[in-house]
């Protein structure tokens, strides 16, 4: 994503955009904890 649209968004839209970016690499996000989980 461009720095300029990134850093237009607003910061829950900037998080969001975040964490479906990080679970297309494989990550998954506990929206109950509001956190990654460990993939120990």
């Amino acid at each position: 994503m461009p720095f300029d649209i990134a850093f237009s968004l607003e910061e829950v839209e900037r998080a969001a955009w975040g964490i479906i970016f990080s679970e297309f690499r494989g990550n998954t996000f506990d929206l109950q904890r509001m956190e990654f989980e460990r993939h120990d």
